[in-house]
């Protein structure tokens, strides 16, 4: 990119140049010398000079020379926009001024606000490119913000925080005096659920979404079946509707489940008949979660087991090689199970 007005200030001749960045360092000439002061309006606004393809610092910065017909080309660096200028010769020493409009640079202003005029600190403005965002800043704590953005190439700018809605303005749109932008606060879509007990697993659409008492606020507006699952509880399934910006309450009162070992008398002696043609004797002694079966027609053997479950009457018990596992239902006095070992389904009928 070029400018011709500006290129105007830099009729100069040079034959060696030196550098002097920062405050005055090299602002005074002597004979046969002179001075190149660089400097940005508004001061805020940082240039990076280059000569001769090397890097020379930012502005303010003082270059002195000695005045000669040496050509020296001249670039500036701003907000990633690079201006090249042409060659120049050091004349006598000089004032020069960068301006954002030299780079194509529009300085975009303006205060964010929420709905209660109160500012907001923290928003993100990107200058956006169609979808692509080539520019950003923070709002202060005042809610103002300054961003030098290409104006030729940007449609529009986009204001985001989080818990507040994204807004976004085009270029166009932006006064003189600035941009007030007002942004809402999103009020959030939320589906609580709770149980009674608590700790009751929430399954939706077959995935466990944790435990009671859960907030979920990630959810699309719509129906949901939720079911409740906790351990001695029958499971509770109820749908819930859920909608835009409200909160929807769930909560599920879970019924116990009986223990079918609550009253289970030890020590009494059962007969059994397989569904294999098998029987027999044996006693049956519950200790909470523990199983014991003694074969009193085989000597007294006793196999140890386990109870898996109270409220479904899962056991499990080995013998020998082989494991057992099946459900007990001491009220209806029925036993049937599988055996791991051999596959094979067998039921036992108890009697006293």
């Amino acid at each position: 990119m070029k400018n011709s007005g500006w290129i105007a200030l830099f009729t100069f001749a040079a034959f060696f140049l030196m550098l002097g960045c920062g405050g005055d360092k090299g602002a005074e000439s002597t004979p046969g010398t002179a001075t190149i002061s660089f400097r940005s309006d508004p001061a805020e606004f940082p240039v990076t000079v280059f000569v001769d393809g090397e890097e020379l610092g930012t502005t303010p910065c003082s270059y002195k020379g000695d005045v000669g017909e040496e050509a020296h080309t001249l670039s500036a660096q701003a907000f990633g926009e690079t201006q090249a200028f042409e060659a120049f010769k050091i004349k006598g020493s000089t004032d020069v001024v960068f301006s954002p409009a030299q780079f194509g640079l529009w300085l975009a202003t303006g205060q964010v606000r929420d709905l209660d005029n109160e500012p907001l600190e923290g928003v993100k403005i990107e200058a956006m490119n169609n979808s692509t965002a080539i520019a950003s800043t923070l709002t202060q704590s005042d809610g103002s913000f300054e961003l030098y953005i290409l104006k030729d190439f940007t449609s529009s700018l986009r204001f985001s925080r989080d818990e507040y809605e994204t807004q976004t303005i085009l270029i166009l749109e932006i006064p003189e005096t600035g941009a007030d932008i007002r942004l809402a606060k999103i009020v959030p879509t939320i589906l609580a659920i709770t149980s009674n007990p608590s700790g009751a697993e929430v399954w939706v659409k077959g995935e466990n979404l944790g435990t009671t008492p859960l907030l979920l606020t990630d959810l699309a507006p719509g129906d949901y079946e939720i079911t409740l699952k906790l351990e001695g509880y029958e499971d509770w399934t109820q749908t819930a509707v859920v909608r835009v910006a409200e909160t929807t309450e769930v909560t599920g009162e879970l019924v116990a489940l009986p223990n079918l070992f609550e009253g289970f008398v030890n020590g009494r002696e059962w007969l059994f008949k397989m569904s294999n043609g098998g029987g027999g004797k044996i006693l049956i002694d519950v200790n909470g979660d523990e199983l014991v079966i003694t074969v009193t027609d085989v000597n007294n053997y006793k196999v140890v087991g386990r109870v898996l479950n109270p409220y479904t009457g899962e056991v499990e018990f080995k013998m020998g090689a082989s494991t057992f596992t099946g459900n007990f239902d001491p009220k209806t006095q029925t036993w049937s199970g599988t055996e791991t070992t051999g596959e094979v389904t067998w039921t036992m009928t108890l009697s006293h």
